[in-house]
């Protein structure tokens, strides 16, 4: 009754040597000594896991047996310990009685808020043994060794589908459901899952606080930074199976994957025509629906697309981010400018695996190797030329039917091409929207004025085979080629 009543009053009599913790009585000191000694003489015969305290190892056996006899009245569930069970009813409650002391976070138990201030410590004290990677918890280490082992386990029992993580799949189960128990303050849309409203939130207030550190691109959303980060590093984690091309999405490899079977599960309402992928639905479905197009107001562009429109725009009014520091030229996205440079050092870096050839563009690739696999080819019913599109087989038709639609409405003059008449009605009108920032000489042409500015620069990037001879165009360089001829 004495040693009882110590723990009210609080008064202690006896120190802990090593760490001057006090204690009621020898028993209770004796028993927190064996935290500071590392002899574990309790072994559990399933996985030989061992443990300082017999009631440690009692406890850890349960885990085995899946006894749990602690549990919620208000959720159903249950723990081993009564402490998990202590501290899950604060979800319920909303009491969170730890509170960080840097940032004034507050959680629900001592053991999340330990984990909570190495995000500011930078401690990382779990380390994974296969890749070196670290972490704050061992549950976030347990987590990711999954992704070397490739155990998932747990499953769906609606679609089957496994998953690393219990918490991903309670959100996936909810697609099955129906169930968004997150709802946004501002626009009342629901979500799944709490990651989920968090970046839908940053939407509104427009915050993007995930920052690629090659281009400076920022991002709501830490998966779309992570997807964003591979376009620099070339990484292409997901492969085809069937084919064994690589990508960086696993959604690209999903929409891939269904060229290698016969499923079409897309289906139009309207016809009932079905297709492999959902914007092959989409685009179909806009020949029922007459979908207005959207025009270009410098030229006769047209797209259905808003986004597609804006950035043809941004072209006219030379809204560009980054330039070429060789030829001026400008580009939206970094990596656009990095293989334009290619083009002047000759360098070509993106090599097919097939034949072997190699490019100074990834476009100028993925175009090449759909010669190889066939895919998207529309060939030439009259002369057997293929392409890559079927917009470019409809132009590359008008050579053979004569077909010109586009007409100049100041001489009557008639093109195959809309690019080709608004280039040809700026002789009329006397228009050159592109000017040399060097010389200040306007051109009706991009291209003529980027030849122009190799005047400038000296750049030289056609070379005759025959005498090293530089030219600022291919057309100079053809007509030089002439002369050896008649040598």
């Amino acid at each position: 009754m004495l040693l009882h009543k110590r723990t009210h009053t609080g008064e202690v009599s006896l120190d802990c040597p090593v760490c001057e913790a006090s204690f009621p009585s020898n028993k209770s000191l004796r028993s927190h000594m064996v935290s500071h000694s590392d002899f574990r003489p309790y072994s559990c015969e399933v996985c030989n896991r061992k443990f300082k305290r017999n009631n440690e190892l009692i406890m850890h056996m349960k885990i085995h047996s899946g006894e749990k006899a602690y549990q919620c009245e208000l959720c159903d569930k249950s723990y081993v310990k009564f402490s998990g069970l202590k501290v899950h009813m604060r979800k319920h409650t909303g009491v969170r009685p730890y509170t960080c002391d840097v940032c004034g976070k507050s959680v629900s138990s001592r053991a999340i808020l330990e984990v909570h201030q190495r995000t500011h410590t930078g401690e990382k004290p779990h380390i994974c043994e296969v890749c070196g990677k670290m972490f704050t918890s061992k549950r976030y280490l347990d987590t990711h060794i999954r992704t070397h082992t490739g155990e998932k386990p747990f499953k769906c029992n609606e679609c089957g589908k496994c998953f690393t993580q219990h918490s991903t799949l309670i959100v996936h189960s909810r697609y099955h459901t129906g169930e968004r128990p997150h709802e946004c303050p501002v626009c009342s849309k629901s979500l799944s899952s709490k990651i989920a409203l968090d970046s839908h939130l940053r939407l509104h207030s427009g915050e993007k606080p995930f920052i690629c550190e090659r281009c400076g691109k920022t991002f709501s959303c830490k998966k779309n930074l992570t997807v964003h980060v591979r376009v620099h590093t070339g990484e292409k984690p997901y492969k085809c199976t069937t084919c064994g091309k690589y990508f960086s999405q696993r959604g690209t490899l999903t929409q891939h994957q269904k060229k290698h079977t016969e499923e079409r599960p897309y289906t139009c309402n309207i016809c009932f025509k079905s297709y492999k992928r959902p914007y092959e639905m989409k685009m179909h479905q806009r020949k029922h629906t007459e979908q207005k197009r959207l025009q270009c107001n410098e030229c006769d562009y047209t797209t259905i697309y808003k986004s597609a429109l804006n950035t043809h725009q941004r072209r006219h009014n030379q809204e560009f981010k980054y330039h070429c520091e060789i030829c001026g030229k400008g580009f939206f996205v970094h990596t656009w400018l990095l293989e334009h440079k290619n083009f002047h050092t000759g360098e070509k870096p993106f090599q097919c695996d097939v034949c072997g050839k190699a490019f100074p563009y990834t476009r100028s690739l993925s175009l090449h190797i759909k010669s190889h696999t066939g895919e998207n080819v529309y060939i030439c019913d009259i002369c057997g030329k293929s392409l890559t599109n079927k917009e470019h087989l409809n132009l590359h038709r008008r050579v053979h039917t004569g077909e010109k639609p586009h007409v100049c409405q100041y001489c009557g003059k008639a093109f195959s091409k809309p690019g080709n008449l608004t280039l040809h009605v700026r002789v009329h009108t006397g228009e050159r929207p592109y000017t040399c920032e060097i010389c200040g000489k306007s051109f009706s042409q991009r291209s003529t004025l980027v030849i122009h500015k190799r005047y400038h620069t000296g750049q030289r990037p056609y070379e005759c085979p025959h005498c090293q001879k530089g030219f600022v165009c291919k057309a100079l360089l053809n007509s030089h080629l002439k002369n050896h001829c008649f040598q």
